[in-house]
């Protein structure tokens, strides 16, 4: 472990991994699509972790480079005890397009614990993540709330009224500088390119352009959404027909009954009649 990342989601954390794993090509760095990916053995390390049990962080990212994103973030001070050696780097981005792109983020998650069509959202979110990466089929949806009310003390990132949010956002800057030496320790926006970071940590400038990772995206985001919407209205489009094919089916069926009825109390009453 050479690189211990300490920004909060939606800082770029998704574009530092890439560029990492370009620093150094034959590493991997950790992040939350890495839980996403392995499903329940990691899900379950964290919530060890969450549950403040012994674990051994060393053994559990050895075969990592680097870390970034929720959960291994939120427990870089263990995570440092372990890898001392590690460089930090503490991704920042301003407050206002970070709380836009979390909320956005959150309430599209927010859609797959919808009791009505949940089940149809955490499809496409699965659909989606096989498409770019992986996603294992024992992940546990709930581990994502897990992750957001260890991140925010206990509370879900939606509960918490913008201007606390504030504090907390700064608090959390305020905390990694006053607990990290500066020598170990680099401000870094993704915007600026490899120059910084390269010189952070004495690696030459790649001649490929620095990495940005529009997966997350808010245009990506608001993309899902219209595209679940869309899934939605198909499903009800396509139900609504379905229910009404059934009644004309069921209505045929009735008529053509209710005439064989006929038929047959006119020929009894024939029958009777003649013979």
């Amino acid at each position: 472990m050479k690189v211990i990342g300490v920004g909060l989601n939606r800082t770029g954390t998704s574009s530092l991994k890439l560029a990492i794993e370009q620093l150094y090509p034959e590493e991997k760095a950790y992040h939350f699509f890495e839980v996403v990916a392995q499903g329940k053995s990691h899900t379950d390390f964290w919530r060890n972790v969450f549950e403040k049990k012994e674990v051994n962080f060393k053994e559990f990212l050895k075969e990592y480079v680097a870390g970034f994103d929720h959960p291994f973030a939120n427990n870089y001070k263990e995570i440092l005890n372990a890898f001392p050696d590690a460089k930090v780097v503490l991704s920042i981005r301003k407050f206002e397009p970070w709380y836009k792109s979390k909320k956005i983020f959150m309430e599209y998650l927010e859609l797959t614990k919808d009791e009505s069509w949940g089940w149809l959202f955490r499809g496409l979110f699965q659909i989606y993540l096989k498409l770019f990466g992986q996603f294992a089929s024992d992940f546990s949806f709930d581990f994502i709330e897990m992750c957001d009310r260890h991140t925010f003390g206990g509370r879900r990132f939606l509960e918490i009224p913008k201007d606390e949010m504030k504090n907390i956002y700064d608090e959390w800057h305020k905390g990694i500088i006053a607990t990290v030496p500066n020598e170990k320790l680099l401000l870094f926006n993704v915007r600026k390119g490899w120059k910084p970071l390269c010189k952070f940590l004495d690696l030459p400038l790649p001649e490929t352009d620095f990495p940005h990772s529009t997966m997350w995206s808010v245009k990506s985001l608001n993309g899902y959404r219209r595209a679940s919407r869309a899934a939605i209205l198909g499903v009800s489009i396509m139900t609504s027909y379905c229910f009404l094919l059934l009644l004309e089916w069921a209505f045929e069926i009735s008529y053509y009954l209710g005439l064989q009825n006929k038929r047959n109390i006119f020929m009894h009453g024939t029958r009777k009649k003649y013979f």
